[in-house]
Formats: structure tokens, C-alpha cells, sequence
């Protein structure tokens, strides 16, 4: 396997121990010292057990060691796998039980759990069959067992349910039909064979909603990229290595989120071949003491990098994950990833949704010492207080050295004054009537996605609640007494518990009601009957370039750590997917135009990222002249928008006023840009 030399020594040993396991021994660093760690090593025997789990934790932490995605998905099977192996020896925890909040639709979907084994096993059974011959009476008593556990799942889903259950209540009754059918015909079919593989596939893609009592981790089939693009390939990271991947890409990321990255390093000239700087360090980060200081940094993460897309009838959602790898997403994909991003860093968000005559409008609470505190995901700022007594332009004092400032209204003050919101949402074309009493009507919604609510998660949590290791993956249960209440002191305790935090919330605050916010598990579900979408998101970081690297891959990985400047970071691998048209001609003119042009979106594509690392680095002219010269000069406008508004966002660093207003004024059909424009000084 082909490493970064100059990454760690914990990421080279603890590679090699988990993916080829040639060696009689490694060396593997973690927090406690270093230990030498057998190949024979059990999961099981106490003095190896602690340098086994780190090693898997660094294995999933060292994203951009692997050469591609194909390696390092594939080895969280591994990682998985070991896993298992290791929670044998946990205690479990007793009496578990999830949230009552969310008893009732976590019961539905952990009643599906044995229903996908039997499918899996179901597709197994007949993988290998011959064709034209009759079903044994064993093939026949599985069918029938399926079938009837098929009816069972139909009947659990309402009328009443959400459009993504009742496409799921369709395909159960389609996939129930055929099976009947095919025990009527009383032979294997070619059809068969491939209907029972497919259904397989989708339930993979459903695992993550299912089994929070389970205790093993589960698994997903082999990744398969090739190295010629253009050729089939498939790619999977469902079931628990999705929750692997993301969880632990959302913690690094909001490592830096949290701050300002600064960096000491010797300047880069990010626009040249020629990097002077060759660490590939992490970029330092100046993290306020201030817990809101901390979520307003967050928020203003994602605003920068998460471009807007619109949500059309028929797009297919993205899951946390994908919005983070492709760097952009729906107003409800980037509030969900501003929210998940905050509660890596203890920090309780959840989403607020005020209806008006067409549709809802989204916000993101913040609750602070009892206050919630309000951010807009679509305008891509906090929603401000206008200043007290100013008539002509009562957002002036904003402005802090090219930086928008302000303290976020509180949701009270918007219930009490109504005219903030009105105003706010007015200057980005909003305009919302009879604000007062639909403010009345607004719900808050709680993020609880399954895969935050399993037992397995719950456990391996226990063993990364501390220092650089934590990571959030649980929500804490709570205790449930046994008259049905709720413990008070279970309350207090659990930090993020959905019922702790509603408790929290109402303590100081008015709202028509607060629920679990539905759309992970109906996302998680549509996702599911798409997933030739997720191959597209993941095409460009499965494309190997000519230098053998999958440069894309690398840089994204390096980019979401926070290593951001150098040859051995983001700007170095990003420099090397932009590939001239000389080095086109030489290496890809054989394949035609459409491969040439896939090329220039990925040169695009990698002048986009270096053009973020000298915006998030405050370097104007060099992000600029990324977006003006080697993004927006370009014929693939996938990143236009976001690119003008960087742009204009340069411009307000330089305090040239008038040059941002010339690139707001040319995005008036997007809200953000209306709303920043209205905000420059006069």
C-alpha cells in the first residue's frame, strides 16, 4: 500500500497491522504510551485489548493515508469486524432503553432489522442456484417466511405516514407480490436471482435505521473503484462503517470549525506549482472560551463550506457524510450538518421551523444558559438585532474590520418583537406576513438520527469520552421508571438526550410544540432507492490521475482535517489535480471529449478547494484570483454561485465595499446574496 511518508508514525503501523497483517509485530502509538502488539493479538486478552482499540480508532481516523476511498472503506470493514470482537468483552449497559421520545418509530424500524437478515439470507440462498429447476422445499419455506414477515412490516405503516415510509410500504408490498408469484411458478428464474440481489442491496442501504438494541456492528459489502475512469464501479458504506466514516469526519472537522485556522507556516502561493512549504501540518486553530463564539464559528463553517443547492421535487437527498464530502447541500442539509458539527463539541442545536403561508422556513437554535440563540441556514448568517435608535441603516455597527459581527437574537426577543425576523428576512426579499402569529405556530426539532440511539455505539462511546479521542457517538439514554416517567436525575444527566433537552428548552421558552426532527429517517430512506447518486457524488474522488494518485480523494480528506497548506496537505494534492491541457492532451486524449471535460470539471473542481483554503486562511487576492480566473472563467458553473459570493466575501475582508456589492448585485436571485448586500456600509 502506497502511504504518505510523511504522515505519522501511528497511521503507517497501525495501516499495516489492520490491512495486511504480514508483520509478527507492530508498534502502535495511542494517548497511553506505545505498546508492542502481537499479530496473533486477541481482542479479548487485557493486555492487548486497549492497543487493539486504538489501532482501529487510528485506522478510521487516518482517512487520507489510504490511496483511495476503495482502500480505506474496505478496511473499515476490517475495522468493524474487530470491533465485534472486541465488544464481547464490554459490559453491557443494563435495562437499555431509547429516548420514550422516540419509542415508537426507533420500535417500527428495529422490527425491520430481522427482516433484512432474512433477505440477505434469501439472496445468498439463491446467489449460486441453477436456473429451470424447482424450488427445494427449504428454498420454498424461506420465500414463505419472508413473505409473511413482508405482510407484517406493510401493515405496521400508516396511511398517515410520510412520503418516504409510504414508498417503503409500496416496495414491501411489490417485493412481497413477486415472491408469491415466483412460489406459484415453483421454479428458479434468471429474474428471480436478480430481484432477491437487489433487494439485498437496498437493504444494506437501510441498515443504519435499523437495530438500535443490536450489539454486534454490522458490516456492508466490498467497495469496488477501478483504476481506468469511465469503467462500472461500486461503492458501499452503509450500515456501520457509515456511521464509522461520518461520525468520526464530523469530530476532525469540528476541531477546526470551532475556530479561526491561523497558520505560522512560510507563505504558499497557492496559484503556483511551486509550494514552499513541505509539513503538511495541521493549521493551528484560535478556539474562543465562549461557548456561543464557539457555535457561531461552526455555523459560519458551514455556511462557507456547504455551497447551496435547491431542492427540487426529485432530488435525492444527501446524508451528513455526502453533504460533507461534495461540499454542498439543501438548507435543511446544512443545518443538519451545522447541528451534527455542534454536538461533536457538546454544544446543544437543533432546528426551529416557523411556518408561513407557502412553506416553512427553517432555523437553527443555539440554547445557551437558557437562552436560545438564532442562525439562518439558507442566508448563511445569524439572524441580527437591528441597532437600537438608527433609521437609515440599523445594522451599520455589523462591520469589524471586513468581518460581519453581532450577537444573535434570542429567540425571545423575536417572539416579543416580531419586527427583527420581519426586517432580517425583508433585506434578503423574504417577506413573511403575519409573522407574530405564525411565530406562535413554530416547532422546535430535535436531530436524533437511529444511528445516534444503538447500544453498540453507546459502548465503543465509553471508550472515546476523553480527551483527543472523544467522540460523540450516542445519544444518552435516559432512565424510565416504572410507572412510565421519567427519571428527573436520569434528566440532568444526560447531556443530549432528546427528552433532557426539550426539558431544557421549555424551561425558558415558548413553543407550539417540540418533536424529533423526521427527515433523517426519511432522507436515510429515499437515499436508499437512489443509489447510482451516491456513485456520482464519490466519482471525482474515485478517479486516479496521472501521477497514480487519487489527488481529489486526498485533498478532500486532508481539507475536512484541517491540513491545509503544503505539498503533503490539501493545496499540495489539489495543485496536482490540476492537470494543464498539455498534460490532458498527453494522457486522456485517447479517451474523448467527455473524458477531457471530466478532467477540466475536476481541475475546476480542485481551483474551487484552493480558492476555500486562502479564504478560510484570509488571503483575499489568492482566493479571488481561484475563483475569478480558475473557477468562474470556466464552462462548468456547478460552483458559480458560491464562488461570486467568496468572491464578494474577499471583498469585504479588503473593506472594498464596492467591489462586493458588484458581486452581490449579479446573484439577486439568492437570498444570501441580497442579505450580505444589504448589510454593507453605505
Amino acid at each position: 500500500m502506497k502511504l504518505i511518508p510523511a504522515f505519522p508514525f501511528l497511521f503507517l503501523l497501525a495501516i499495516l497491522f489492520l490491512t495486511e497483517g504480514c508483520r509478527k509485530s507492530d508498534s502502535v502509538k495511542h494517548s497511553g504510551g506505545q505498546a508492542e502488539v502481537p499479530q496473533n493479538a486477541n481482542a479479548n486478552d487485557p493486555r492487548w485489548r486497549n492497543e487493539l482499540f486504538m489501532s482501529n480508532v487510528a485506522s478510521i481516523r487516518g482517512r487520507a493515508v489510504y490511496e483511495n476511498p476503495e482502500q480505506y472503506l474496505n478496511s473499515l470493514n476490517q475495522v468493524v469486524d474487530r470491533f465485534n470482537g472486541w465488544i464481547q468483552s464490554r459490559q453491557k449497559f443494563e435495562g437499555w432503553k431509547t429516548d420514550p421520545m422516540l419509542s415508537k418509530q426507533i420500535l417500527f424500524l428495529n422490527s425491520l432489522d430481522p427482516l433484512g437478515e432474512k433477505i440477505a439470507e434469501l439472496s445468498i440462498l439463491f446467489r449460486n442456484s441453477e436456473v429451470n429447476v424447482p424450488l427445494s422445499e427449504s428454498q420454498a419455506e424461506v420465500l414463505h417466511d419472508v413473505a409473511e414477515n413482508l405482510k407484517i412490516a406493510v401493515a405496521e405503516i400508516p396511511e398517515n405516514a410520510s412520503m418516504a415510509l409510504k414508498m417503503l410500504r409500496e416496495r414491501f408490498q411489490k417485493f412481497r407480490e413477486f415472491i408469491l408469484f415466483q412460489m406459484i411458478q415453483n421454479q428458479i428464474s434468471e429474474e428471480m436471482k436478480l430481484r432477491f440481489q437487489s433487494e439485498s442491496e437496498f437493504w444494506d442501504q437501510l441498515g443504519i435505521l435499523t437495530g438500535t438494541d443490536r450489539l454486534l456492528f454490522k458490516g456492508t459489502r466490498k467497495s469496488n473503484i477501478p483504476l481506468t475512469p469511465g469503467e462500472v464501479f461500486t461503492i458501499s458504506y452503509e450500515n456501520d462503517v457509515y456511521v464509522l466514516f461520518e461520525q468520526f469526519l464530523l469530530h476532525d472537522v469540528s476541531l477546526w470549525a470551532q475556530g479561526t485556522p491561523q497558520t505560522e507556516l512560510e507563505e504558499v502561493r497557492l496559484e503556483s506549482r511551486n509550494e514552499s512549504d513541505s509539513t503538511g501540518a495541521r493549521n493551528l486553530v484560535r478556539v474562543s472560551a465562549e461557548d456561543l463564539e464557539r457555535m457561531k464559528s461552526i455555523f459560519q463553517w458551514t455556511s462557507v463550506n456547504i455551497a447551496l443547492v435547491p431542492e427540487r421535487e426529485n432530488y435525492v437527498p444527501r446524508l451528513p457524510l455526502e453533504v460533507l464530502l461534495s461540499g454542498q447541500g439543501t438548507i435543511r442539509e446544512r443545518a443538519w450538518v451545522s447541528i451534527l458539527l455542534a454536538r461533536q463539541q457538546d454544544l446543544n442545536a437543533f432546528l426551529i421551523e416557523v411556518p408561513t403561508n407557502t412553506f416553512s422556513r427553517l432555523l437553527v437554535g443555539f440554547l445557551f444558559n437558557g437562552e436560545i440563540f438564532l442562525f439562518d441556514p439558507e442566508l448563511g448568517i445569524s439572524v441580527l438585532n437591528p441597532k437600537v435608535g438608527a433609521v437609515s441603516h440599523p445594522w451599520t455597527a455589523v462591520w469589524d474590520g471586513g468581518h460581519l459581527r453581532g450577537t444573535p437574537a434570542r429567540w425571545k426577543d423575536v417572539c416579543a418583537n416580531p419586527l427583527i425576523l420581519e426586517a432580517f428576512w425583508k433585506m434578503a426579499g423574504l417577506n413573511i406576513e403575519g409573522l407574530s402569529e405564525k411565530l406562535a405556530q413554530a416547532k422546535v426539532l430535535l436531530e436524533a438520527s437511529p444511528w445516534y440511539l444503538s447500544q453498540r455505539m453507546a459502548i465503543l462511546q465509553e471508550n472515546l469520552k476523553n480527551g483527543k479521542n472523544r467522540v460523540v457517538m450516542s445519544l444518552s439514554p435516559v432512565e424510565v421508571m416504572e410507572d412510565g416517567t421519567i427519571s428527573e436525575e436520569s434528566l440532568d444527566n444526560a447531556f443530549n438526550a432528546p427528552s433532557a433537552l426539550k426539558k431544557k428548552i421549555l424551561a425558558e421558552n415558548e413553543f407550539k410544540s417540540v418533536d424529533i426532527w423526521d427527515w433523517p429517517i426519511q432522507a436515510t430512506i429515499l437515499r436508499a432507492f437512489h443509489p447510482e447518486n451516491r456513485l456520482f457524488i464519490f466519482r471525482e474522488f474515485c478517479t486516479p490521475f496521472p501521477d497514480g494518485n487519487f489527488n481529489l480523494w486526498r485533498g478532500r480528506m486532508l481539507y475536512l482535517d484541517g491540513i491545509l497548506t503544503g505539498p503533503l496537505s490539501a493545496a499540495g494534492y489539489f495543485q496536482r489535480a490540476r492537470l494543464s491541457e498539455a498534460e490532458l492532451e498527453v494522457n486522456y486524449q485517447q479517451g474523448g471529449p467527455a473524458l477531457l471535460d471530466f478532467y477540466r470539471a475536476c481541475r475546476c473542481r480542485a481551483s474551487y478547494e484552493l480558492g476555500l483554503i486562502s479564504l478560510v486562511l484570509e488571503r483575499p487576492e489568492a482566493a479571488e484570483d481561484s475563483f475569478c480566473r480558475h473557477v468562474l472563467a470556466t464552462n462548468f458553473r456547478g460552483f458559480d454561485i458560491p464562488a461570486k459570493l467568496h468572491c464578494a466575501k474577499m471583498c469585504e475582508l479588503r473593506e472594498d465595499w464596492v467591489g462586493a456589492k458588484k458581486y452581490y448585485s449579479e446573484l439577486l436571485n439568492s437570498p444570501e446574496a441580497k442579505i450580505r448586500m444589504g448589510l454593507l456600509p453605505q
